[in-house]
């Protein structure tokens, strides 16, 4: 069950996912599910799916010219403020700082 769940989120994170949908692809109820998820992952699920939006995110600004705004949508936010504060909470960096470093990374390995 865990990992199809997993499988599921990784497939469908950039959607407007909810714990209770899930829960019931799963065939648990809510409280359940969040319980089940937590214990096998080590995170819950809305930290797990945050995690996932912000990997491609990171893949995103690192190995595209895609603006920043593009991605916040298609990694699944729905609005840039929300992006960029969950961005510097997790990296201590901004979206478009994280760009320029990767940048500068990939210019001293060439």
């Amino acid at each position: 069950i865990i990992q199809r769940s997993l499988t599921y989120l990784f497939q469908h994170f950039a959607e407007d996912l909810k714990l209770p949908d899930v829960a019931a692809l799963a065939g648990m109820s809510e409280s359940t599910f969040s319980r089940f998820f937590q214990k096998n992952t080590g995170n819950s699920f809305s930290d797990h799916v945050a995690k996932l939006r912000l990997w491609q995110a990171c893949k995103l600004l690192a190995d595209t010219e895609i603006p920043i705004t593009d991605i916040c949508f298609q990694v699944g936010y729905m609005n840039i403020s929300n992006f960029n504060r969950a961005f510097l909470r997790k990296h201590k960096m901004t979206p478009s700082s994280y760009r320029k470093l990767s940048r500068q990374r990939l210019t001293l390995r060439a």
